[in-house]
């Protein structure tokens, strides 16, 4: 399946959101793993790191509809697609595209 990922559409853009700077070892080890895979797929994706600006911060957490959310966070535009278990689940269970698509 070679599923070509061009979003002309800024609203359903793939956006990584993660931490340039704090955060848990955990946490790093999660977001890269996440950039590895999108990056080894040739998957389009925008990363924003939350600890550069308090907006994206709370943007974050509005679409994960959790106050204290934590990166690394994946969201479709404004649709929420989910953190670091979601996404390890979709890879286990071989249904990446579907998850990043958000027809998981």
């Amino acid at each position: 399946a070679n599923t070509v990922y061009r979003q002309h559409n800024t609203m359903s853009e793939l956006v990584l959101y993660a931490s340039s700077t704090g955060g848990s070892l955990e946490m790093k080890k999660h977001t890269s793993k996440i950039r590895d895979v999108l990056q080894s797929k040739s998957i389009a994706f925008k990363e924003v790191h939350i600890d550069l600006n308090e907006d994206d911060k709370k943007q974050m957490r509005e679409i994960a509809g959790n106050p204290t959310a934590l990166v690394p966070q994946l969201a479709l535009g404004s649709k929420y697609l989910g953190g670091w278990e979601k996404f390890e689940e979709a890879i286990e269970t071989e249904n990446l595209e579907a998850f990043l698509k958000g027809e998981a």
